[in-house]
């Protein structure tokens, strides 16, 4: 089943069946971030989701002495993410009753929150990144390190950096703006970029990125919202559970 906009009305297309009201089957998928997720963009368009994308990337600045990427291995990246995301909230100065406040009214919309448990990377790769992407948040990509020759990257091998840029190029699962991060900041220090078919593809960049990330080329706001915004004080707009 498809879903878009249009004349400011969403219209449905495609084949969808019913099934007669089941209150366990609402509240499983009020409580589930994955379905929550997945009908992210009704709200993005009306809520403040740039202003709050904006505070956390400040906070995410700030937590990782100023750097928008954080790399590190892989058995980390849970940890650190868990740790910004105390920090952050942290950031918001909210007072008990508040935080209290913003629980309940997630409650209130069907969702308790999910069980932590612990991911762990490294059976995907040894070593990992965290980006903060401006347009969507948090980003987490695998077995790349290689394409980012910073000072704050301990991992980057010259002699690996080619296979890792491709990858981070043309992989559908990585962000256009993870991409031009890696072009912006780190193309004079790459040999990829500075002959060859690498500086070939940097004439055509975006025309590349497009072909290549097809379905994933426009980044959406990976925020999910829950509770009811016409009771939620201004000051508890970012509180993430």
């Amino acid at each position: 089943m498809g879903i878009a906009q249009w004349k400011d009305e969403w219209w449905f297309s495609g084949v969808f069946f019913q099934q007669p009201f089941n209150p366990d089957l609402i509240l499983d998928e009020k409580n589930s971030l994955e379905s929550r997720m997945s009908v992210n963009f009704l709200d993005h368009q009306k809520k403040e989701t740039d202003e709050l994308l904006n505070m956390q990337l400040k906070a995410f600045k700030d937590f990782n002495k100023g750097s928008q990427i954080a790399f590190m291995s892989s058995e980390r990246i849970d940890d650190f993410i868990k740790s910004y995301t105390k920090y952050f909230n942290n950031s918001l100065n909210l007072s008990a009753k508040e935080k209290e406040e913003a629980k309940q009214r997630a409650r209130k919309d069907g969702f308790f929150g999910t069980e932590e448990k612990h991911k762990d990377y490294s059976e995907v790769s040894e070593t990992g990144l965290v980006f903060f992407n401006p347009k969507s948040g948090v980003e987490i990509a695998l077995d790349v390190n290689n394409a980012f020759p910073l000072p704050n990257n301990s991992f980057f091998d010259v002699e690996h950096s080619e296979d890792d840029i491709m990858f981070l190029l043309v992989s559908d699962e990585m962000s256009t703006e993870l991409a031009l991060f890696c072009i912006d900041n780190c193309k004079n220090d790459l040999p990829f970029f500075n002959e060859g078919i690498g500086k070939r593809y940097l004439e055509d960049i975006d025309f590349l990125l497009r072909f290549w990330k097809k379905d994933n080329y426009y980044a959406k706001p990976s925020i999910t919202y829950t509770g009811q915004e016409e009771k939620q004080p201004a000051g508890n707009k970012g509180y993430t559970q």
